[in-house]
């Protein structure tokens, strides 16, 4: 017989239905506000059709795939690599100028990538799923997905410390933590103090090995253990963070997140100081760069640069305005964001002006 799987149409809002009469099928996906009707003509008997789970079936390679929705930029080494929806991975050797799609073998919404390496990675998205890579991001096997857990939930962010030690956060308060490269991932979310099981947007390492997790309801926690145990850390702020960027110097950090809230500590978290910007839209993801200063990037096109203190952050914003999800350095002085649209690089003179707009 067909077999969707109605688990997963469900919960996007969606259902199946067989007309008898004409012995077709409706498969309605309720996508947002949209309603998306898909009708499949049955040219060949039911039982000739079997459902293949997307975390079974390989992504397609599309010359588009660099304009689609791309949400997260790791380096490994000189190589960039970006991950996005639908399985898209997409690697460049020339600092963003061209890319190649990688192989990939599912389906899944990808929102978060690391290298330690310049050959290894991994991947997290949606359906819990866990992608690796020992080529530098070329081709990718499948570690982990919702299927091997009793609690699924769609990862939003991952960090390897280095081959073997990573942790992998995600929805209500998901945390998993291996020691073998991937090998096995055991739930480690009893050792927060997250009962209410709010979001785990980002996590990040300092220069000394301290770990932090930026979540929802303005929730920020620490480790000094390789993520062993974790420390709540007091922020005065009950809203969502989506990232957190450490500083060069020791026990600096700043959080970020919806509204346009920023927050820096320079003493690994234990006080902190709210920042003002410009801006109430939504901060999604930051880097360091070499000089010591911090690109934030978000929604309507913003784009922030900070000092090295994390004190004063100047705002660009972009004409087209798209949502940018990631940020990294390239070349000399350039930046590559993806986010809405694909990659995108910010053009020079604005990165003359946000670098002009901090000497002031």
């Amino acid at each position: 017989m067909l077999n969707f799987d109605r688990k997963r149409i469900s919960a996007i809002g969606g259902s199946v239905r067989l007309n008898q009469g004409t012995n077709r099928i409706r498969l309605y996906l309720g996508l947002g506000s949209k309603l998306m009707l898909l009708t499949l003509s049955l040219l060949l008997p039911l039982a000739a059709f079997a459902y293949t789970d997307p975390l079974d079936t390989p992504a397609s390679k599309q010359d588009s795939a660099v304009y689609s929705l791309l949400l997260d930029v790791a380096k490994a080494a000189e190589r960039l690599v970006v991950v996005g929806e639908r399985g898209h991975i997409l690697y460049s050797d020339d600092q963003g100028l061209n890319w190649e799609q990688a192989e990939v073998p599912a389906l899944a919404h990808l929102n978060a990538v690391s290298f330690p390496t310049a050959k290894q990675g991994w991947a997290v998205g949606d359906d819990a799923v866990i992608l690796h890579s020992e080529n530098g991001g070329l081709s990718w096997v499948r570690q982990y997905d919702e299927r091997d857990s009793a609690d699924p939930a769609p990862l939003l962010d991952v960090l390897f410390l280095n081959e073997q030690d990573g942790l992998a956060i995600g929805a209500y308060g998901k945390l998993l933590r291996t020691s073998d490269a991937g090998q096995t991932w055991i739930d480690w979310q009893d050792h927060l103090d997250n009962l209410d099981g709010w979001h785990l947007n980002a996590i990040t390492v300092d220069a000394e090995g301290t770990l932090y997790i930026a979540g929802e309801a303005g929730f920020v926690y620490r480790s000094v253990d390789a993520g062993e145990s974790w420390k709540t850390l007091e922020v005065p702020h009950e809203g969502s963070f989506l990232g957190v960027v450490t500083s060069a110097d020791p026990g600096q950090l700043v959080v970020f997140g919806i509204g346009g809230y920023i927050f820096t500590s320079r003493d690994a978290g234990d006080s902190w100081h709210q920042v003002a910007v410009d801006t109430q839209a939504g901060l999604a993801g930051g880097t360091l760069l070499d000089d010591g200063s911090i690109i934030i990037v978000g929604s309507e096109g913003v784009v922030l640069k900070g000092d090295s203190q994390g004190n004063k952050f100047i705002l660009h914003n972009r004409e087209d305005r798209l949502p940018m999800s990631s940020v990294a350095a390239v070349g000399t002085g350039e930046y590559l964001m993806v986010g809405l649209g694909g990659v995108h690089r910010l053009n020079p003179e604005a990165i003359e002006s946000l670098s002009e707009g901090l000497k002031r």
